[in-house]
C-alpha cells in the first residue's frame, strides 16, 4: 500500500521532470511518457489509506500477563458508494490474525470467527468490545505500535499501524451497534498467511 503511493508520487516527479525536457523528439517523447505513466497512475491508491477506505482509532489491547492472545479495534469507513469486504488481516507481531464477532445472549456472551466485515458503501463499521473485532494469536511481545495489514476482497491491501492500549476494557464500545447486527457475514474466517 505504502509502496504503491510512493510509486505514484516518484512517477508524477518523474512526468514533471521530463514533460519540459523532452527536446530531441518532443512530441514522440511525450506520448510515450503519457503512454506509459498515465495507466500506472490511474491505478495507484489516492492516499496512505487506500483509494475508498478510512481506518481511524486503530488499537490493540495490550497483553494480559502470561497470555499470547489480544484483541484490536479500529473504525473503518468505506468512501465509496459500493460495499467493501474486509476479508484477513496479518501482522509480523502475531502468528495469525481472526475476524471474530461478539454477541450477548441474556447473561452470555458469546464470540465466534467471520469470514469477512462488509462496509456498506460512505458508511462506518466500528470494530469495538461487544462486537466485531481482530483477534491477534501468538502475540509474544507487544510494541507500542504494530503494524497490521488489512486485506481487502477487491485485492486492495492497506497497512495501517495499531497503538497499544491499556488492558482495562472501553466502556463506550460495551453495547453492540445495528451496524455490527448488519455488516458481518455467518461463517469461517479467512486468515491471512505471512
Amino acid at each position: 500500500m505504502t509502496g504503491n503511493f510512493t510509486l505514484q508520487r516518484t512517477l508524477v516527479k518523474l512526468f514533471a521532470w521530463m514533460w519540459p525536457n523532452c527536446t530531441r523528439f518532443p512530441v514522440l517523447a511525450k506520448l510515450a511518457l503519457c503512454v506509459t505513466c498515465l495507466p500506472l497512475l490511474a491505478g495507484c491508491p489516492a492516499g496512505p489509506t487506500g483509494a475508498h477506505i478510512d481506518v481511524q482509532d486503530a488499537r490493540v489491547r495490550q497483553l494480559l500477563p502470561g497470555q499470547t492472545k489480544t484483541v484490536a479495534y479500529a473504525d473503518l469507513t468505506n468512501n465509496s458508494p459500493r460495499p467493501i469486504n474486509l476479508v484477513s488481516a496479518h501482522s509480523d507481531s502475531a502468528r495469525s490474525i481472526e475476524i471474530h464477532q461478539s454477541t450477548t445472549h441474556g447473561d452470555m456472551v458469546a464470540m465466534r470467527r467471520v469470514e469477512s466485515i462488509v462496509i456498506p458503501g460512505e458508511e462506518t463499521v466500528r470494530l469495538a468490545p461487544g462486537g466485531l473485532h481482530l483477534m491477534l494469536f501468538g502475540v509474544a511481545d507487544l510494541p507500542p505500535h504494530i503494524d497490521i495489514e488489512l486485506f481487502w476482497a477487491d485485492g486492495q491491501v492497506v497497512s495501517i499501524p495499531f497503538r497499544r492500549t491499556s488492558i482495562l476494557p472501553d466502556r463506550e464500545g460495551m453495547q453492540p451497534s445495528h451496524t455490527w447486527q448488519t455488516s458481518y457475514t455467518n461463517s469461517k474466517s479467512k486468515v491471512a498467511s505471512p
